[in-house]
């Protein structure tokens, strides 16, 4: 499963694989390119609706105003001025500066987050509901993998080495109240559940 989510200047694109997700991430400053072992990713989910550089942008805009208001002004008072240059020059300047600042700040981000790495995407690109359907599929894979790595037991394995793995999991938002409640009925009949979630489009 691929996603693509573009924020000008800023593109990302995910891929998830059956083990770990590949990361590219452009920006005006750098490119990189990485994966995360879904293993190094929590479960846990931090929405931020980004503010910062708000007021710099009300700060350019209305230097922005100025500057052209004085093109105006000069061009009805004195059309022939060597300002009216000066004041053309100014206004494209802070303009520029303004749709930059403007652009470049960044917003409804979302981070997965509770592992030892974190990740950072945007809630609404290309769009809400592609995205959302993205972060769920990666969601459940990072769950199978939690479950896969952390409820395997040997034969001899007390039920209380069980029961410690299934808390943490529930605790870490790995395994519902639900999930774990039914795991320690098997575990204490000595049975061995079938674990884990059923996930189409896996890739290497």
């Amino acid at each position: 499963m691929k996603i693509e989510q573009k924020r000008y200047p800023t593109i990302k694109r995910f891929e998830l694989g059956a083990k770990r997700v590949e990361v590219f991430d452009k920006s005006i400053s750098e490119e990189l390119e990485y994966s995360i072992d879904y293993l190094e990713l929590g479960n846990s989910i931090v929405k931020k609706k980004g503010t910062q550089g708000r007021n710099a942008e009300i700060f350019l805009l209305a230097f922005f105003g100025l500057e052209f208001g004085m093109l105006i002004y000069t061009l009805i008072t004195d059309p022939k001025s060597n300002m009216v240059a000066f004041w053309v020059f100014a206004s494209a300047i802070f303009l520029g500066i303004y749709f930059l600042a403007r652009f470049s700040r960044k917003k409804n981000l979302i981070y997965i987050t509770g592992g030892t790495k974190s990740l950072e995407l945007y809630q609404d690109r290309p769009d809400t509901d592609t995205a959302n359907k993205f972060i769920s599929e990666l969601q459940n894979r990072i769950k199978k993998a939690y479950k896969t790595e952390y409820l395997r037991f040997d034969e001899s394995a007390p039920f209380e080495a069980k029961k410690y793995q299934v808390d943490w999991l529930n605790r870490i938002n790995v395994l519902t109240d639900k999930e774990a409640k039914e795991l320690l009925d098997e575990y204490g009949k000595g049975t061995t559940p079938n674990i884990g979630f059923k996930t189409g489009n896996e890739s290497p």
